[in-house]
């Protein structure tokens, strides 16, 4: 049988013709749809659609909005009688100085960030009113992470404490957490809330039964009744407070599945699985992983100056380590790596895991100490920014350098004359 493909127009001037467009499509393929999940937090929206429309598991589209936008995230949770943090959506600078003078926090912290993105892209700690203002000016109409034009910022008071990621999965509002993690974030090249890494917890004592309650909570205010959550929280004041959450899987091109799959035995991938195809199996699931069969964590490697990479001696460091499972490098040698400031910079991350948590701790400091001294990643040339590509072309005794624009054009030259009086017409203008 001929495969068939279904597309969605992301870019129509309409999103529901759109959707009924694609719902169209799918619904002439010789195969029923069982299932839709979101891969990404940019698919959440269009995943609730397309299962409501064609009548699978879903979480309906009274709240789809809020399960995506921050502002209306926070709000809805707020309104459900659910902790929240003090916010306000401003699309003009007035309306944000506004927002400051109610909000008078002192000492004067908050953090301004994009409506709809993730990564920790342009998330911007504030310690007064200029510097918001100059997070306005760089949030405001710019293209974020996810490739979504920032209409206006959001403004929260700054939460102090520590930072967890509660994962999730739901299936008719029956709620079973899948992993807990506490984020290590720390302030580096400019940027407050870059991720060094997470490690997994047990999901028993005061502080797991805390964030699992809360988490229900939460899921319930959004009506994620169906399929994963991921959940950041912070530990604030004596309780959780809601930082945001995604109806998804924890993202980060999975690399974070064989720490969860040795320490916990399971992870939220296969339960996503279970929760939409097999009920026998997400009954069976516990509430929450009672015991971890080893320690496991995954380290967030982190640049501090950018340039074009040679190679990658850190593989090999790294693979080294006695707690070693896997990692992914983003920072490819011959290509630009930039110094990390969120998720879309950081040149690759190292998961790790072992029955003995002193010697996962004693990995980890290893890691960071090559980090710090500068042997994980090897640069050919320290730029700030991406140097031009181009080529240098040798005509006789001359050497000509030629701007990337052209370099596949030079191909055609035929003949020395003619090769040079190309160039000279397309490179120096003469």
């Amino acid at each position: 049988m001929a495969s068939k493909y279904c597309f969605h127009e992301q870019a129509a001037h309409d999103p529901s013709e759109a959707a009924d467009e694609m719902v169209r499509q799918l619904k002439e393929l010789p195969w029923s749809v069982t299932a839709v999940i979101p891969g990404a937090e940019t698919g959440v929206l269009l995943a609730d659609q397309l299962a409501t429309q064609l009548d699978v598991r879903n979480n309906g589209l009274k709240l789809s909005f809020a399960r995506r936008n921050k502002y209306d995230m926070g709000e809805t949770v707020r309104a459900a009688g659910v902790r929240a943090a003090r916010q306000h959506c401003g699309h003009t600078w007035d309306d944000i100085e506004s927002f400051l003078e109610d909000l008078k926090p002192s000492p004067f912290l908050c953090v301004a960030k994009p409506i709809q993105s993730a990564g920790s892209d342009d998330v911007i700690k504030c310690t007064s009113v200029a510097e918001v203002k100059g997070a306005f000016d760089k949030i405001n109409g710019a293209v974020n992470g996810l490739g979504v034009i920032n209409e206006g910022i959001l403004v929260q008071e700054y939460l102090e404490g520590a930072e967890y990621v509660v994962d999730s999965v739901s299936r008719d509002g029956v709620h079973k957490v899948t992993a807990i993690w506490e984020y290590d974030k720390r302030s580096v090249n400019g940027a407050n809330f870059v991720y060094f890494g997470m490690t997994l917890l047990p999901a028993t004592g005061p502080l797991a039964e805390a964030l699992a309650a809360y988490s229900d909570e939460v899921l319930d205010a959004l009506e994620i009744h169906n399929g994963p959550g991921h959940m950041e929280v912070k530990m604030c004041n004596g309780g959780p407070c809601l930082v945001e959450v995604g109806s998804r899987c924890h993202g980060g091109e999975g690399s974070w599945r064989a720490v969860a799959l040795e320490c916990v035995g399971y992870d939220q991938i296969e339960c996503t699985l279970d929760a939409y195809l097999d009920s026998k199996a997400f009954e069976q699931l516990p509430k929450k992983p009672a015991v971890l069969q080893a320690h496991g964590c995954e380290v967030f490697l982190v640049a501090r100056q950018s340039g074009v990479v040679r190679s990658l001696p850190g593989k090999v460091l790294c693979a080294n380590l006695a707690s070693y499972r896997g990692a992914e490098w983003q920072a490819k040698p011959g290509s630009f790596s930039s110094a990390t400031i969120d998720c879309f910079t950081r040149p690759g991350a190292v998961q790790l895991a072992h029955v003995d948590a002193e010697q996962l701790k004693a990995d980890v400091a290893t890691i960071r100490d090559h980090e710090s001294k500068g042997h994980l990643l090897d640069f050919e040339v320290v730029c700030a920014t991406a140097p031009p590509a181009g080529c240098v072309v040798v005509v006789g005794h001359e050497a000509i350098i030629a701007s990337d624009e052209y370099a596949c054009l030079l191909l055609f030259a035929i003949n020395e004359s003619r090769f040079k009086d190309f160039l000279r017409l397309n490179l120096i203008g003469a």
